[in-house]
């Protein structure tokens, strides 16, 4: 009888071996995450990049929209690149200077106020829409994504953007009509550059995206520097473009439509200045 309970004790202990990752496997499992991570990461880096340029193209293309209604509503003329002084909105607010001074405000009535695509670029560098901003009318105006070639189309009351050439009649009676004000003016409405991707200088000089107008590559003398495009560069150095999509801008013409365009296509000056449009000149200055 003893002999029969210890024959069946070590069977009822016999067990089969667990099946186990032993540790090289467990690093070749790691490894080939390692990989498939590593491939998968500028993918998906690509497809967020790509998102965000189509949520601001959608952008340029509601701020053409109120570049049109203005026009409308004016008896053909362009919204001020940049205007002096108080200005009070069809909406019946007030603005101060120089939050009026800028186009975002000024454009956001013709364009709807229920419209979440006009963006700006709050100090933190996230660009959000313009419309739900619980920040102050000022630094709203100061950094929407998209910056006006507010020299060349509407105007630029300061003179900042054109080396002290101020759209007024003496200037005009010197130069020409160098400043579009109508929309039935512009000799090439598909080429004529309204809005841009724009970036501005943000603390210890680091770009941060966003800014209220863009510079032409010349004026009277040459506004660009002559070294290519970098992201770590004074934003001044390119006009404040901001080409963050590859190497690409963001760009809305005067007909309203929207393409991606390079810095090579954005040094041509015919497509900043309809008098450089009518001279063929790519190289046009005043």
């Amino acid at each position: 009888m003893l002999h029969a309970v210890t024959s069946i004790i070590p069977s009822a202990y016999h067990r089969q071996p667990r099946a186990a990752f032993t540790l090289v496997e467990l690093l070749v499992v790691i490894a080939i995450i390692g990989i498939l991570a590593a491939l998968l990461s500028p993918a998906l880096s690509s497809a967020r990049l790509s998102a965000k340029a189509a949520r601001e193209q959608s952008c340029a293309r509601s701020l053409m929209m109120g570049i049109v209604n203005f026009a409308i509503d004016h008896d053909d003329r362009l919204l001020p690149g940049y205007v002096n002084g108080p200005v009070e909105l069809p909406t019946g607010k007030s603005l101060s200077y120089p939050a009026s001074a800028r186009y975002p405000w000024r454009l956001m009535p013709y364009i709807g106020s229920t419209d979440k695509q006009v963006m700006w670029a709050n100090p933190d560098g996230r660009v959000e829409p313009m419309a739900d901003a619980s920040s102050d009318d000022y630094a709203v105006s100061v950094s929407p994504s998209l910056g006006m070639n507010i020299f060349y189309v509407g105007g630029d009351d300061s003179g900042n953007s054109g080396e002290g050439i101020r759209p007024i009649d003496s200037h005009f009676n010197r130069f020409g009509p160098f400043c579009l004000t109508r929309m039935s003016h512009a000799a090439s409405p598909s080429r004529q550059l309204v809005f841009v991707s724009a970036r501005m200088p943000g603390e210890k000089n680091e770009p941060i995206p966003g800014y209220f107008k863009v510079h032409a590559p010349r004026v009277v003398n040459d506004l660009w520097s002559n070294h290519p495009f970098r992201e770590d560069a004074d934003p001044a150095q390119h006009g404040y473009v901001d080409l963050r999509y590859r190497g690409k801008a963001v760009t809305a013409a005067l007909d309203g439509h929207v393409e991606m365009l390079d810095e090579t296509a954005l040094r041509d000056m015919r497509r900043w200045s309809d008098l450089a449009a009518r001279a063929n000149d790519p190289d046009h200055g005043l």
